[in-house]
């Protein structure tokens, strides 16, 4: 019953054309790491492979802690207790594995097997011992993950006894996270030097064993915690919403700045999975891909950073998608509605100028001498002009063809006129920039160069500040039956 309840909700979201998509994506991928593995399995370093493991066993349990989502199949254990259950520890065990036939710890399965079998033959010890290993080393993550956010975002509900111990537990991971970054001897209590060993073959029943004593303290403390968050009432449907690193802080911060219509819009796009996804990937892939590559060309960052305007470019160029039938709330705000339009453009603008600064941060510590301090102003001016710019044309798309999102849909919204649109409009104001940029610092002095390029971001926030309110009010005002009729109809 629960894998057609799991079946029924994927094909609600996604049909067919997701799964489609994912798994050609991810079969893809599976066919890459295993060719990896053909030409890297009998001459990689165990020190390497160590800490490549490690490493991938860290960041994500990081990643699954921010953003809660593992990789594994979840299944809410509060919404299956509606049934009488006598053993709670059955169902937990349940729920558990059935996380586990997840397409992508499927694909790292392939590829740890297809590894095994180049280095060792098709022999059956070695085969067995790396199917446990796989699944020992994705159970200690989830099961690490699932401490840190009960710590994180649960504690408070716990009884006092079981609140200490949780937050014992996470502050000692946290602690054994920082030890084997300076000290790389502390990586032997890490599950990713147990996997190394067993991968390499050397003796893989003994760090088997010590990986399954791991998972069974884990396994246990987890069940214990669960039960007991489980049974204080606070988890479900009607229990407060106190999960979030925001909430009702945010809306309460200050009686007057940031204005409640910002702060709600921005709890919106917290609140939306797809966008805290973006938003939360851009960041860190900005920041470190920029950080460990060292580039030594402006071009790289001006790609980044049209790039960054293209994640979000499907929810710029719909704005009221998202809110599908409530959008009549914007017609009852005491206050224009291009005042509610700004700030969802704001608060996007805000998510988008973090990925910015993670980018500019990144190349300002690692990028290569060579790039001079005006190609820094060249893009810094580049990205507030493509922030305006994409606000402009989204305004102008959204309030013109309007199209309802699910917000739980990973591919509801990406066919949107807006969405279609707006990455297009992003690429020819690029090429028009980097263009302009080029013919006015050839045949201008360079006060005038400067001006004109100032002049560019100067213009776009004029027509932001001064015509665009009135014309969104207008419109809004005009073509509301229009636009509330097509925002009310259930998006496939």
């Amino acid at each position: 019953m629960l894998i057609r309840e799991r079946f029924r909700r994927l094909n609600l979201h996604y049909g067919w054309i997701g799964y489609l998509s994912v798994g050609s994506v991810l079969l893809l991928f599976g066919s890459v790491g295993a060719a990896a593995a053909s030409r890297h399995a009998r001459d990689f370093a165990p020190a390497r492979l160590e800490a490549v493991l490690t490493s991938l066993w860290a960041t994500w349990v990081l990643l699954a802690v921010i953003t809660g989502k593992d990789l594994s199949w979840k299944i809410s254990l509060e919404r299956t207790l509606i049934w009488p259950v006598r053993n709670f520890l059955r169902l937990y065990l349940l729920t558990f594995f059935l996380g586990f036939p997840s397409l992508p710890l499927l694909v790292l399965l392939v590829v740890a097997e297809v590894w095994t079998c180049l280095k060792w033959g098709a022999a059956l010890s070695p085969l067995i011992a790396t199917f446990l290993g796989v699944g020992l080393f994705a159970a200690t993550v989830r099961l690490t993950a699932s401490i840190a956010r009960t710590a994180l975002y649960g504690g408070g509900f716990l009884s006092g006894a079981m609140k200490w111990t949780t937050t014992l537990m996470a502050v000692s991971l946290a602690i054994l996270f920082g030890a084997s970054t300076f000290y790389p001897e502390a990586r032997v209590l890490f599950p990713g030097h147990q996997f190394t060993l067993v991968l390499l073959g050397e003796r893989p029943w003994s760090p088997l064993i010590g990986t399954a004593v791991y998972f069974g303290l884990l396994s246990l403390a987890d069940c214990s915690i669960r039960r007991n968050l489980i049974y204080s009432g606070v988890r479900g449907p009607l229990a407060p919403q106190r999960w979030m690193l925001f909430g009702e802080r945010l809306l309460t911060t200050h009686a007057s700045w940031p204005g409640p219509l910002f702060r709600i819009a921005l709890l919106g796009w917290l609140r939306s999975r797809n966008a805290l996804m973006l938003f939360l990937w851009g960041f860190a892939y900005n920041f470190f891909f920029t950080y460990f590559s060292r580039p030594d060309e402006a071009s790289y960052f001006y790609t980044f950073i049209w790039m960054n305007l293209l994640f979000f470019a499907y929810l710029r160029g719909n704005l009221l998608g998202l809110d599908r039938g409530a959008s009549w709330l914007y017609y009852s705000f005491p206050a224009r509605i291009s005042a509610a339009i700004g700030a969802k453009n704001l608060s996007l603008n805000l998510l988008l100028a973090c990925m910015f600064v993670s980018l500019l941060v990144a190349g300002g510590l690692k990028a290569d001498p060579k790039i001079p301090g005006t190609a820094w102003c060249n893009i810094s001016i580049y990205a507030a002009s493509g922030l305006l710019f994409g606000e402009l044309c989204g305004t102008f798309l959204s309030i013109r063809y309007p199209d309802p999102i699910e917000r739980l849909g990973q591919f509801s919204g990406g066919t949107s006129t807006g969405a279609l649109v707006v990455p297009v409009l992003n690429t020819i104001f690029l090429a028009a920039f980097l263009a302009a940029s080029a013919l006015t610092s050839r045949f201008l002095s360079p006060i005038c160069y400067w001006g004109l390029l100032l002049a560019v971001p100067a213009c776009l926030l004029a027509v932001r500040l001064f015509l665009v309110p009135s014309w969104v009010s207008r419109v809004m005002q005009d073509r509301g039956e229009s636009i509330l009729k097509k925002l009310s109809v259930i998006s496939s």
